[in-house]
This record gives structure tokens, C-alpha cells and sequence, in this order.
């Protein structure tokens, strides 16, 4: 018999065989939702009130998405522009809203809502851009045909009135307050005027310009004259000093004459004395070194030489005093330059004080001048803006009269036309929400049936047969069983022993590898006590943590984990340090060790191998405790050395395609899967109970 697919948790794993699955398990499901939203959609055809549709479509003028930019006008323009350039979205939102719905209610005849439930009643309007267009299309959906036509062209009607009174109000206000404007402008020209004229016959000067650039040349004049008396004046005062330090040269009337007298022809005598050592020397350093004793020799000569030559150089001087016949010349010089000086002075004097008088002629008319230029600028400007007012004021006079409305009907308002209630929609909706949320419940349904809930599920999904079955523990017991002696539920355990041990008694198996597919779903608590089982039969038992992710047994056993297995891998010298006794006799624990970062890798290296091999010399049986299969790879690996698996579940944590998924990786890893271990069973605590 060909057994159906287990529906998944997954949804994205869905394929249409599964839904037609679906459909088949859960038809009674599916048929009944598919009527209740044929009755859904009924009762809400029912419920709905009529609807027709009218439409018009209108230019608006204004900016739109792909015309809108930056606007170049000035503030004063932006002020004073009647015509405000609304873009089109902001047009569509005045269109919709409450001011023109209201007024076109009114047009239309239709009264204006008075409670909540008129609100409800109200027809509906709608404004769509078409595209990037200035062209809106307006719908409106109302209860009756005509009034769905009348409405809408009570929307065009207004809207244009709305728009057009709008312009004109904007430019009656910007009329009043450029009219305001001219007024100010006008009053403050003829301000500005009659004080220039009172400043202009305040000076007494008929042209202040002229008046001012005389003033100004003869300052200059003036100016250029004391430059050039006190250049005149520093030529004087330097010639004056040089005149004086010529006199004080020559002295108070006394000439000095001075003799010098030298034996000069010993001088030139010792002096060629002096050149004949030289060339000698330099003829020794033809056949020498400088160092050499001969060029040292001549050297000292030469120096000796040169202190008499120096010696003959000093002078005798004889003095002599006789009367100099330039002083008197001097003194005259000197007198004729200073008269020259104080005639230059008094004349500078002289001329700064024509320069002041100048410059205070000057400044007089200076601020009265600026005054007078500041005030002719006011004027001129208040002239120009006066200009653009009067400017203003006429242009927008003339777009008064030339006003046009901004709104233009493309499409008047159509024949309405029915649009609800649309039946066969409704109820192909109401179909097709049924279907779906009929196959929504129906997966659902699936999926919660996909756990394993018995052990005939257990046995049908994995195809293994169920080895023994472990009742539910309390919370306060301890996970290992201290006294099995006296332990009813040790019994299970030994159950357990005697299923493996006769499953393998012509192989001689000696390692066990105890595997499942989700955590917490006991695998330790049985490894250990499967362990303890076989140590009371007065084997040598090895308890080994292969579960190098989340050990455990050293606190079942209340071990030191400091090292284990990770280290003895890669050592198996120190498997002796590493092996820990128990309280049950020829059993001893093989803790996790230190954790790894590849612990896959690990459990299926060759130094694990090895590792196993030495194990297997000091004892009778090895129980491997190793990591969940659906979640980790580890115990894939683990079989490559020890192939004897004996799987773990419970009826609470794993799903069918979990629990399948979980064995067949092992067979795929050729692992040799003895049986089942169902774990939790309260089918097994009963039997116990009777027994």
C-alpha cells in the first residue's frame, strides 16, 4: 500500500499534489467554508446600498509632478500676484473637500447630512489625476442614477465659481494694497522734495557741485605749495649740516701735518728672503709629504721669516701744527645756509596756515553737499518704486478685466451607470475566501496531525521496530537511577539491555550510539541509565559524552568537566587521567571535555577512530551520548566509527517528517539503527503500575 507524503510545517514546501491531499482529507472542512462564504458574500449583497456612478474629466490649470520647479518671482511679486499658481494636487484636495461638497449638495438638491448615520448615507466623491496630467477625472457614487449625474455636475459648477471668486478676491486685495502703497510713495516724494529745496537755499550757493570743486581746487593749490616750500626746506637743512660738518673737519684753526718714515730696504731685503723660502718649499713637496721633517723644517723658517718682514712694516710719525687758511671760508658757508633755513621755515609757516583755512572752507561745504546727494538718491528712489507701483496697479487692472476661469470641462457628466450591489463578484469572492480559508484550516489540521503522538506512529514513520518504551519520570526524581534494585521503572531498562543485547548477540556488538532527533527528548537520562544497566550485568561499561554541544552526564553523575573527550582525541594518552569512576560499580564516564569549534568534524576524524579502538581495549561495552540528528550533524559522523544507533523519541517533541528525516540521515551515513527507544510513554508507566 503506497503511503501518503506527511504534510510539513513549512508552507513554502507546499506543492498542488499536497493541497489536493488537502482537499481530500479535509473536504468536509473545505465544502463547508466554501458555503459560508457563498452565505457571506450573500448576506453582504443584501446589506450593501445601490450605487451609481457618474463622471466628468476638467483641465486644471496649475503645476503637476513633472512641470513643477522653482518660481523666479520675487517676494514682493508673490505679494502683490493676483493669480496664485495652485499645483494640481492641491486643486484635487480643495475639489474633495467639505466647502465645495457642500455647496454642490445644495446645487443638487440633496440635503446636508444632519446625524451620524446621514453621514453614512452621503454619496461619494472621488478625484484622480490622470497620469502627470492637468486633467482630474471626478466620480461620484450616489444612490440614484439622476442624482449621481446632477451631483457631479454640481461639483464642476461650483468648483469653477469657487476658483473664479478666489482670483477676484486676491485681486481686489492686491489692488487695495498697492493703492496703499502709492499713497506712502507719493507722500514720501513730496517729503523728500521740499526738504532738498529747504537744504539748497540754506547753503546761499547757487551750485553747490561748482561751489565745491573750487573750494576743493584751491586746497589743492594750496597743499601743492606747502609741499614743495618744505621739500625746499629739507634740501636747505641737509646742505646746512653738511656745511657744518665740513667746518668741523677743517678744525679751530690748526693744520696737522704727519711725517712717516720706514727702513725700507731692509724690508724688501728680508721680504726676498722670505719669497726664496717659499719656493724652496715648494720644491720639497715636489719629492715630500707636508708632513715630511725637510717641509716641517722650511715650514718653521718660513714662520720665522715672515715675524721680521711684519716687524719692518711699522711706521714713525712725526706731527706738525701749522695754521689752516680754510676755517675762516667755512664759517661763512655755514652762516649763508642758515639764513636760507629760517627764510624757508617762516614761509612754510605761512603756507599751512593758507592750507587750514582752505580745509575749513571745505568741510564747511562738505556735509551740507552730502546731505543735499543723500537726499537727491531717497528721491530718485522713491521716484523708481513709485514708477513700479503705478506699474503694478495697471497691470493688474488689466488682468480684472481679463480675468478667465482656471477650470476647463474636457467631459461633462456622464450617464450614471450601476455599480453595486455587483453580485457575481460578491459571490465569486465569497467562493474563493471560503476555498482559501477552508484549505488554511485543512493544512492546519494537517499539520498539528503530523506529530507523533504513539508509538504505532513511531514504528510507521521510521520503519523500526520499538525496542522498549520508558515511562514518564518525575520532576523530583533524579535522572539517574541511584537504587535500581529497588526501582520499578529500572525495569524498562532492563527491558532495554535484553532487546539490544539479543538484537546483537551474533554480531558481538560493543559500542552504542544513542541518537535522536530534537532535544529534550531524554537521550541522556536513557544513555546513562542504558549504561548502568549493562555495568549491574557485571560488565565494563564506558559512558562517553559525545555531545560536544550541550553535555550533560557530568552533571547526572556530578563529575568534573574540566577535561574529556575533545582533549583525549587528540591525546589518548591521557585517557587514563581523564576517565572518571561512578557509584555503580565497572562503570566509568568519559565527560565532554573542553568545547570545540567543529565538533562534526571531530567525531569523525581519525583520531577519533583511534580513539574509540583504545576505548574498546578497556572495556566490555561503550555508550555514546551524542548531539541531536535533525539539528547536527555529529552523530552522522559518529556512526563512521561506531555504526549501532540506538534512537531515541518521545510522543511530545518531534513531527513525523522530523522524526523520518532524523533515521533516514543515518541510514544514509549506513549506520546500523537497532530499534526505537520511546521515551515519556504512559502507556509504559500503566504497565508497570499493573505489574
Amino acid at each position: 500500500m503506497r503511503r501518503e507524503r506527511p504534510l510539513t510545517a513549512s508552507l513554502s514546501d507546499l506543492t498542488f499534489q499536497d493541497l489536493l491531499g488537502v482537499f481530500k482529507r479535509q473536504k468536509w472542512w473545505v465544502l463547508g467554508m466554501l458555503l459560508l462564504g457563498l452565505i457571506a458574500a450573500g448576506l453582504y449583497t443584501r446589506s450593501q446600498r445601490p450605487g451609481y456612478l457618474s463622471f466628468a474629466q476638467m483641465r486644471l490649470e496649475g503645476t503637476t509632478q513633472a512641470t513643477r520647479g522653482v518660481n523666479p518671482n520675487s517676494a514682493v511679486n508673490q505679494i502683490t500676484d493676483p493669480v496664485v499658481d495652485l499645483d494640481v494636487l492641491t486643486q484635487m484636495q480643495l475639489l474633495q473637500g467639505a466647502k465645495i461638497f457642500y455647496r454642490a449638495l445644495d446645487q443638487a438638491g440633496l440635503p446636508a447630512p444632519q446625524t451620524a448615520a446621514d453621514l453614512d448615507k452621503l454619496p461619494e466623491v472621488r478625484v484622480n489625476q490622470v497620469g502627470t496630467t492637468q486633467i482630474v477625472q471626478l466620480s461620484v457614487v450616489a444612490e440614484r442614477e439622476d442624482k449621481a449625474v446632477q451631483l457631479t455636475n454640481a461639483f464642476l459648477e461650483q468648483y469653477r465659481l469657487y476658483r473664479e471668486t478666489e482670483q477676484r478676491d486676491r485681486i481686489s486685495r492686491s489692488l487695495q494694497f498697492v493703492n496703499a502703497r502709492l499713497a506712502d510713495e507719493a507722500r514720501l516724494v513730496a517729503k523728500l522734495e521740499t526738504d532738498l529745496s529747504t537744504a539748497r537755499s540754506q547753503s546761499g550757493v547757487v551750485d553747490l557741485s561748482t561751489e565745491a570743486g573750487v573750494r576743493s581746487q584751491t586746497k589743492a593749490t594750496a597743499e601743492n605749495r606747502l609741499n614743495d616750500l618744505i621739500g625746499a626746506l629739507n634740501g636747505a637743512r641737509n646742505r646746512l649740516s653738511a656745511l657744518q660738518q665740513a667746518a668741523s673737519a677743517e678744525g679751530s684753526g690748526n693744520r696737522v701735518t704727519t711725517t712717516t718714515t720706514t727702513n725700507i730696504e731692509q724690508r724688501l731685503a728680508e721680504e726676498k728672503e722670505l719669497d726664496t723660502l717659499k719656493a724652496q718649499r715648494d720644491a720639497l713637496l715636489v719629492t715630500f709629504f707636508e708632513d715630511a721633517p725637510q717641509v716641517r723644517a722650511i715650514d718653521e723658517r718660513i714662520r720665522e721669516q715672515e715675524e721680521r718682514v711684519n716687524a719692518l712694516k711699522s711706521e714713525f710719525v712725526r706731527r706738525e701744527d701749522t695754521r689752516n687758511p680754510n676755517v675762516d671760508y667755512w664759517k661763512q658757508q655755514v652762516a649763508l645756509a642758515q639764513g636760507e633755513v629760517r627764510s624757508l621755515e617762516a614761509q612754510v609757516s605761512q603756507a599751512q596756515s593758507a592750507v587750514s583755512q582752505r580745509s575749513s572752507s571745505l568741510d564747511q561745504l562738505t556735509p551740507l553737499v552730502a546731505k543735499i546727494s543723500e537726499l537727491g538718491r531717497q528721491l530718485a528712489e522713491r521716484q523708481e518704486s513709485l514708477r513700479r507701483l503705478t506699474a503694478t496697479r495697471d497691470e493688474l487692472q488689466l488682468r480684472n478685466n481679463e480675468l478667465s476661469t482656471p477650470v476647463e470641462v474636457i467631459t461633462s457628466a456622464q450617464p450614471a451607470r450601476k455599480i453595486r450591489p455587483n453580485i457575481p463578484v460578491n459571490l465569486l469572492l465569497g467562493a474563493v475566501l471560503g476555498l482559501v480559508l477552508g484549505a488554511l484550516i485543512g493544512i492546519s489540521i494537517d499539520i498539528a496531525q503530523d506529530k507523533v503522538n504513539t508509538a504505532d506512529n513511531a514504528t510507521y514513520v521510521t520503519e523500526k521496530d520499538v525496542l522498549a518504551r520508558i515511562p514518564i519520570r518525575a520532576r523530583s526524581a533524579s535522572p539517574v537511577i541511584s537504587d535500581p534494585a529497588r526501582a520499578r521503572a529500572f525495569e524498562n531498562y532492563r527491558l532495554l539491555r535484553s532487546s539490544v543485547l539479543l538484537a546483537t548477540a551474533e554480531e558481538k556488538v560493543g559500542a552504542f550510539v544513542i541518537a535522536s532527533a530534537r532535544p529534550k527528548e531524554g537521550k541522556s537520562v536513557i544513555a546513562s541509565n542504558f549504561a548502568v544497566a549493562l555495568a549491574l550485568e557485571g560488565k565494563r561499561v564506558i559512558l562517553v559524552d559525545a555531545n560536544l554541544r550541550a553535555p550533560a552526564l557530568h552533571k547526572m553523575f556530578n563529575l568534573k568537566d574540566e577535561k574529556g573527550l575533545s582533549e583525549a582525541a587528540l591525546n589518548p594518552t591521557i585517557l587514563d587521567e581523564v576517565l572518571q569512576e561512578t557509584a555503580t560499580p565497572g562503570l566509568q564516564v568519559l565527560t565532554a571535555g573542553e568545547r570545540v569549534t567543529n565538533p562534526t568534524e571531530l567525531l569523525g576524524s581519525a583520531n577519533m577512530g583511534k580513539l574509540i579502538e583504545v576505548l574498546k581495549s578497556k572495556a566490555d561495552f561503550l555508550v555514546f551520548d551524542t548531539a541531536p540528528g535533525f539539528v547536527y550533524a555529529d552523530a552522522q559522523s559518529l556512526v563512521t566509527h561506531v555504526p549501532t544507533v540506538l534512537f531515541v523519541t518521545d510522543l511530545v517533541s518531534p513531527s513525523k517528517s522530523d522524526l523520518r528525516e532524523s533515521v533516514a540521515m543515518l541510514d544514509y551515513a549506513h549506520a546500523n539503527v537497532l530499534g526505537l527507544v520511546i521515551n515519556k510513554d504512559r502507556s509504559a508507566g500503566a504497565r508497570l503500575a499493573k505489574g
